[in-house]
């Protein structure tokens, strides 16, 4: 994935993003749902191991978590994720896998060659608990600022874990709220401050 600007570390927070190649809408119809999957796969230690990348393997085998998974936003032409390494090259282990997967699935469906995604993903480290606040909310807010869904219809919009904040029973041990969440006192409060619109955004990508 070449040097980067900002070394991963283990034990810490990141701002992951990637695009496609060419602004391609990848992540239309059902591939945006497929991605996530793969996200949620992943993030624990697999072998690859995708017949053809067509099927999504089960969930079966060694358990260790080596990226926990706190925030996502999935839109048509990238991907958003805040995210802690919980193990040396977890992120990186995590994006390779799912990025690559991704690509075989997509490009077997639409009968195309080539690379799906731009060449590596940036990755930006949180730096206090006020960043963490302002990414989360950054994230959350792309598919209105993208004019996909309403404020109203952020909070149950299913390519965003803004969801599972909202109905924490659906989240199961996928998305880690708790790093965001610490620093409120109920959902209301965090998703009143996602749907102001006078908060600075700026700088976060």
């Amino acid at each position: 994935m070449g040097n980067r600007k900002y070394p991963i570390q283990t034990g810490k927070f990141y701002h992951i993003y990637n695009r496609s190649i060419a602004h391609e809408e990848i992540f239309k119809g059902n591939y945006a749902l497929r991605f996530l999957e793969l996200i949620k796969y992943y993030r624990v230690q697999r072998k690859l191991s995708y017949g053809h990348g067509l099927k999504v393997g089960n969930e079966s085998g060694n358990s260790e978590q080596i990226v926990d998974i706190v925030g996502f936003a999935i839109m048509p032409t990238h991907y958003h994720l805040l995210a802690r390494q919980n193990k040396k090259n977890g992120i990186k282990i995590l994006l390779h896998k799912g990025q690559t997967s991704f690509a075989k699935y997509y490009n077997k469906v639409e009968n195309r060659h080539g690379g799906v995604f731009s060449a590596s993903f940036k990755a930006k480290p949180i730096e206090s608990a006020m960043h963490m606040s302002r990414v989360s909310r950054y994230i959350h807010r792309n598919p209105i600022e993208a004019s996909i869904v309403t404020a109203a219809q952020l909070p149950t919009w299913p390519l965003t874990s803004l969801v599972y904040y909202k109905y924490p029973a659906r989240k199961g041990n996928f998305i880690n709220s708790e790093p965001v969440m610490k620093n409120f006192s109920t959902f209301y409060e965090y998703s009143t401050y996602v749907l102001k619109q006078d908060i600075e955004s700026e700088g976060l990508q």
